[in-house]
């Protein structure tokens, strides 16, 4: 197996200010009716759900960061969505 080359990739969090401003408002929107639903599931069908929304987010950011940086890798926008936060 090849040794994969490390890669030092700076990322500023300044496009993120504005989700930081918009995730209250995101919350207010959440209808009683799904809270009622996600009430019915089981921890295991919650942690599945949880799953599946962490791999939408991180596929999502990466695809950005992608279109600001393209001589990225999708296996390395993906690297750093998954380590921007870890110092926050």
């Amino acid at each position: 197996m090849a040794k994969q080359e490390e890669k030092n990739i700076t990322v500023t969090l300044d496009d993120d200010a504005l989700l930081f401003e918009m995730i209250p408002g995101a919350v207010a929107e959440v209808d009683p009716r799904q809270i009622a639903i996600l009430r019915t599931l089981t921890p295991a069908q919650r942690f599945q759900q949880m799953l599946s929304m962490i791999e939408l987010v991180e596929g999502i950011a990466a695809h950005r960061l992608r279109q600001r940086r393209p001589e990225l890798t999708e296996a390395d926008a993906l690297r750093v969505v998954r380590t921007r936060y870890a110092d926050l």
